[in-house]
């Protein structure tokens, strides 16, 4: 009832108020509560600002109490430093286990991996094929990260629609970097348009 409650609070983008719930939920043990609790705080939201500290623990908490959601989050921490020490052999082994179960959040963080060639060779197309399978879940990063690699023609076509599809997806959960990028994006398109340059396959 409390994971339902944050849930629906999110989608209205009442972060604060979402965020109360879900820590409420983990204090009656909500296995996805750690997670996305967690994941909220690493990213923040608009209103809602980071705390990589914080979400650090909840990650290492839930992974300690075999949360399997949590495994994918503490990989991203892992890998990318936030709120630890850069552990990228360590991140990599989290990221692939939680991947394997089906995790979205797994799945985020192996496209990292092959994004940055980090512990594998780098793979552009195989992080796309990632990121997309936690973007399909609204994971806000994934999201991001498909966006930016649709605009900047990276693992496959540029494909600037595409781009600000996955943008906007990203924007409606509060995501202050999409709703930037939108901006950008959309007044590269106009400038595009104006000179009747536009180069994304249109």
């Amino acid at each position: 009832m409390l994971f339902c409650k944050g849930q629906r609070s999110y989608a209205q983008g009442q972060f604060i108020r979402a965020i109360q719930f879900f820590g409420q939920a983990i204090l009656m043990g909500h296995e996805r509560a750690h997670a996305i609790l967690a994941n909220l705080l690493l990213g923040g939201r608009d209103g809602l600002p980071k705390d990589v500290e914080k979400a650090f623990k909840l990650a290492s908490l839930g992974e300690k109490n075999g949360y399997t959601c949590c495994t994918g989050v503490l990989a991203r921490c892992f890998l990318m430093g936030l709120g630890c020490n850069t552990n990228t052999s360590f991140g990599f082994i989290l990221a692939k286990r939680s991947s394997e179960t089906g995790c979205f959040f797994g799945d985020y963080a192996m496209g990292l991996c092959n994004f940055y060639g980090l512990e594998i060779p780098k793979n552009v197309v195989v992080a796309m094929r990632h990121f997309e399978k936690a973007a399909a879940r609204s994971h806000v990063e994934s999201l991001i990260f498909v966006g930016y690699m649709y605009e900047n023609g990276i693992g496959g076509f540029r494909d600037y629609d595409e781009a600000l599809r996955y943008y906007r997806q990203a924007a409606e959960q509060g995501c202050v970097v999409a709703q930037k990028n939108i901006g950008c994006l959309t007044r590269l398109i106009s400038r595009m348009h104006y000179r009747g340059d536009r180069s994304d396959g249109d």
